[in-house]
């Protein structure tokens, strides 16, 4: 009898250990996922981060000034031709975007997307900024052609200036968000 019951402990025993160590090993494996979630998070809103600063950093360099100098009724003389990816982290991981918190993900959508909105938006001014000037250097024939175009870039400069308001506060509402989300 005294076998029989040694065998009985030694399976309970056995099988307790065995779903104490299965148990302990899930424990690990979640909460060493759960770090690594965290970390690739923190890798995603900071890499977002610096690529909007970055990106924003350079406006600030060629744009912000002349468009917060400029009167109304006046033109932008700036020339902004975007001739390269400006947004490649954000294309590489725009899926992990969707991982964020709802509040985080919109706010970085909205940022990346008023962002592309200004560049189209100098690109079409520095478009017409190079047809005003070579329709103007071409003196008397085309005088109305140039009164029309120099009509279309004052209400673009508007347009423009209008605009920049609302990407400045978006741009610094997500960086704030992005680094509140970063080291968390």
């Amino acid at each position: 009898m005294n076998a029989l019951a040694g065998t009985i402990l030694g399976a309970v025993v056995g099988g307790g250990c065995s779903i104490l160590a299965v148990r302990m090993t899930l424990y690990v494996e979640r909460k060493q996922r759960h770090i690594s979630d965290r970390r690739e998070k923190q890798a995603l809103t900071g890499g977002l981060a610096d690529e909007i600063d970055c990106l924003f950093g350079m406006y600030k360099q060629l744009v912000y000034e002349p468009l917060e100098a400029v009167n109304e009724g006046d033109i932008l003389w700036v020339r902004f031709y975007a001739r390269q990816r400006y947004f490649s982290f954000y294309e590489a991981r725009a899926g992990d975007v969707s991982g964020l918190s709802p509040e985080v993900r919109r706010s970085v959508i909205r940022a990346y997307s008023t962002a592309r909105s200004m560049l189209e938006g100098l690109a079409v001014h520095t478009s017409l900024l190079e047809k005003y000037e070579e329709i103007s250097q071409s003196a008397g024939k085309e005088e109305s052609t140039a009164d029309i175009l120099r009509q279309r870039l004052i209400t673009n400069t508007r347009q423009l200036r209008a605009f920049h308001g609302v990407m400045c506060a978006v741009t610094e509402q997500t960086l704030t968000q992005l680094r509140q989300e970063s080291s968390r």
